[in-house]
């Protein structure tokens, strides 16, 4: 009986995901210009990312928030595995975070035009000379205290274990004096991987953990291979634990 549930939400998805997703950017482009752009971050958190996870009988915990900082910018960098990633982080962040996507998913009518209303940051992963003009015109952003969160993974990952990292965000990090503020993810791999359409689970609840871990102070002169290296070890380190946990 379960198992029927579990494959009936699953195809129920599809139909949820599109009209929620649709209904939530045109709402966040009307209340980002508007209103405000941090009115449009919290409906965005409120009325799509936690009812996504709902319907997907997500169990989400939070742990490690003592390590955000509420009113300083920093690089969030996240591994990434899944399709509700995205979603995850933002009912999991009491502070609203920005994202860098691929500059494909700006060409998305209405979902484009909502994450331009909002910042978010067009990545071009063809042309880094691009990539790295946008995040130095994201840096008077981090210093008033913005932060964003980028994948240094770069794409989804298909097995529950951190792949390889790209130096871009760390170069973000060290132009300008940012910290890194690393996050790991454990469980969402189940809801919704890589070339998975339908969310079949392996159960009807869903056991999701997002950590953040301690912040890792940069400069101008430090070496983001260097920062690449500490980052990926202790997110490594972490991601096995909390796998570990989840037995996943």
């Amino acid at each position: 009986m379960i198992s029927l549930l579990i494959w009936l939400r699953a195809l129920l998805f599809i139909p949820y995901i599109i009209v929620s997703t649709l209904f939530a950017a045109i709402m966040v482009i009307v209340l980002a210009h508007g209103v405000s752009v941090p009115m449009a971050m919290a409906f965005t958190r409120q009325f799509w990312a936690r009812p996504l996870l709902w319907f997907l009988g997500v169990d989400l915990e939070v742990r490690g928030l003592e390590n955000l900082h509420l009113k300083k910018g920093s690089i969030v960098v996240f591994n990434h595995s899944s399709h509700m990633d995205i979603p995850i982080l933002f009912a999991s962040s009491p502070k609203d975070i920005f994202f860098g996507a691929k500059i494909e998913l700006f060409k998305i009518p209405f979902f484009g035009q909502a994450m331009s209303a909002v910042g978010a940051l067009p990545i071009d992963r063809s042309q880094r000379a691009k990539v790295m003009k946008v995040y130095e015109a994201a840096i008077p952003r981090l210093h008033k205290g913005d932060s964003f969160a980028l994948a240094p993974e770069g794409t989804r990952q298909k097995e529950p274990r951190l792949g390889t990292f790209r130096k871009g965000p760390f170069q973000f990090a060290t132009f300008a004096e940012a910290p890194l503020q690393p996050v790991v993810i454990s469980g969402a791999i189940r809801l919704l991987p890589s070339k998975k359409l339908l969310p079949v689970t392996p159960r009807w609840k869903n056991k999701v953990i997002v950590e953040f871990l301690g912040q890792i102070v940069t400069h101008k002169e430090d070496d983001p291979i260097h920062l690449l290296e500490v980052a990926h070890s202790h997110m490594g380190e972490k991601l096995y634990e909390l796998n570990g946990e989840l037995g996943v």
